[in-house]
């Protein structure tokens, strides 16, 4: 008899909370229903904290949350889409009636916000290379070409004034959205500079302050797509369509239309698309995108299945249990989304610093540009250039970027780990743990199955023994098989010849070796060999006392045994 593997699992152990309705509750009174809005273009938090702000605003709104991972809207209250439009338009969001199932916001929004730090880096680059190009050309024989009513500083001063328009025009729209509501936000501040630069004559200055602007959105977004795309990978997890056997014939349909009840057929290689029960066959299953469990799952008639997780030797027949919407992947992909939309403390405290600091930074340039002119008879330009100065200088836009991006992120690759964190406060208490506790006695390992003991009964040999099991296990698919082989080939044993193979799917394999001096013998020359689970063997009536005691001696230690006997 040979133990085998201890049963392994992934370290990062995933925390599982209770279930959450699929939907909001949209119940009670006008005043107390909540309604569900999809919000589409999200790029900058700075702003869609504003738009939040806005609409929670809103004449009989009692409160408005968006969760900025997933673009959904919550509104308690009297919610006029038109009203909501109206106001989103100001961000550039599409605003419409939430989605049927929630993705994580469009990566299209990124790619917008690149195509605008190019365009206007690109033109600003192109104006402070022209003096260079212009008298190169000057100086050349295409010199009769140019035109002398055109100069080189009109050239540069249109594209550093075109740089300006695609790299500051978001943040434009922004800013003159926000006036009318005394909101001076981030946009009212560098919008402010830009403008102020122009006023002066320092074209060059305000393109490079629209320039770093734009840059700056651009990394926020793609920094900001990319922690969100845990969601996206949770949500494709689970596959769009399924067979389904209807009256004797298969039918591929979409998941959605699975009700419970249908049976499902799984084949090899493919995802399962539902949770259920099996009904018929017997299969390995990785359920690594659902329990962070790195060893496959051996699954038979009755066993459990879940949505997402992966069939990987045999064909199932899955009766369904919940529907797509309520599966388990779907109630991961829910919390994981709650969780992002939580704030943390410092996330909280950000806010509050902004929407106070912003209007004090404006002030004071305000002073500085007037006061010294005013009272001290100073010249106006260089004060005006020291009050832009510091409206560039003091924007807070790293400090309001980095807290939410950091922690959304923090949350989004836990979760593709298999850890989920409830939300951002108890993300920030992480740093105040000295001992974590884990609840897996002998499932918390590398995630790497491998051979640790081989106990040789009834006059076998330890390698004849591994050297039996190796020799079937190379023709086997079972996820176990690999580290049986490469404990074989560590010790330097060559695999005999096998005949007559046979998977025997939930319970082991069987064979003839041949050619196999020691391993081959014990079994006779013609006589199966089988490597298997302790059920295989009770079947076949070859479980003895001996071989009874140390299974349980091994499996007292958390490992997983593989029995070989004929």
């Amino acid at each position: 008899m040979m133990p085998g593997m201890p049963k392994t699992e992934n370290a990062d152990v995933g925390l599982r909370g209770p279930a959450h309705p699929a939907e909001p509750l949209h119940h009670g009174t006008a005043d107390e229903e909540t309604h569900v809005f999809w919000v589409q273009g999200i790029s900058c938090l700075d702003c869609a904290a504003n738009f939040e702000k806005n609409v929670a605003g809103l004449p009989g709104v009692a409160s408005a949350t968006l969760n900025t991972a997933t673009g959904k809207l919550f509104v308690v209250g009297r919610a006029d889409l038109e009203t909501i439009q109206r106001l989103g338009r100001a961000e550039n969001y599409v605003i419409t009636r939430e989605r049927k199932q929630a993705t994580a916001a469009d990566p299209a929004a990124a790619r917008a916000e690149l195509w605008r730090a190019a365009v206007s880096g690109s033109l600003l680059l192109l104006a402070a290379a022209l003096p260079r190009v212009w008298a190169w050309l000057a100086g050349g024989p295409s010199a009769g070409a140019l035109d002398t009513a055109v100069t080189p500083d009109a050239v540069a001063k249109t594209l550093l004034l075109a740089a300006v328009v695609v790299g500051g025009w978001s943040n434009a729209r922004r800013a003159f959205y926000a006036l009318p509501r005394l909101d001076f936000n981030m946009s009212v501040l560098m919008t402010a500079a830009v403008i102020g630069a122009l006023a002066i004559g320092e074209w060059q200055e305000a393109a490079v302050v629209a320039v770093l602007f734009a840059v700056s959105d651009w990394l926020e977004a793609w920094t900001y797509d990319r922690a969100r795309r845990s969601i996206r990978d949770l949500m494709e997890a689970a596959p769009q369509r399924a067979t389904v056997l209807r009256n004797g014939a298969e039918v591929v349909v979409p998941v959605e239309d699975i009700a419970v009840g249908d049976v499902v057929l799984v084949r090899p290689g493919e995802k399962i698309p539902v949770d259920g029960v099996v009904v018929r066959g017997a299969s390995a299953v990785d359920e690594a995108a659902v329990t962070g469990e790195s060893v496959p799952a051996e699954k038979s008639a009755g066993a459990d299945v879940f949505a997402g997780t992966l069939n990987t030797y045999g064909a199932l027949e899955v009766r369904t249990t919940k529907l797509a919407a309520e599966s388990t992947i779907a109630k991961i992909v829910q919390l994981v989304e709650e969780a992002e939309g939580r704030r943390a403390r410092s996330h909280a405290f950000v806010d509050r610093f902004a929407a106070v600091y912003t209007p004090i930074v404006i002030g004071l340039a305000a002073l500085i540009a007037a006061v010294p002119p005013l009272l001290l008879g100073a010249e106006w330009y260089p004060w005006i250039y020291r009050a832009l100065a510091l409206l560039v200088v003091a924007c807070p836009c790293a400090l309001v970027v980095a807290t939410p991006v950091s922690i959304v992120s923090a949350i989004s690759s836990a979760a593709r780990r298999g850890v989920l964190v409830k939300g951002g406060v108890y993300l920030e208490e992480l740093a105040r743990l000295r001992a974590v506790a884990f609840d897996k006695t002998g499932t918390l390992t590398e995630g790497r199955p491998a051979v640790t003991d081989v106990a040789a009964l009834g006059g076998w040999s330890e390698d004849e023994v591994l050297r039996a099991a190796a020799s079937l296990e190379t023709r086997s698919e079972h996820p176990l098989a690999k580290a049986v082989v490469r404990a074989a080939e560590e010790r330097g044993l060559a695999p005999a010849e096998v005949t007559e193979f046979e998977a025997l799917p939930g319970r082991g394999v069987r064979g003839v070796l041949t050619g196999a001096p020691g391993a081959a013998g014990k079994a006779g020359a013609a006589e199966p060999l089988y490597v298997g689970s302790r059920r295989l063997f009770e079947a076949l009536g070859a479980m003895q006392p001996e071989a009874e005691a140390q299974v349980e001696r091994f499996q007292s230690e958390g490992k997983t045994t593989m029995l070989v006997g004929a």
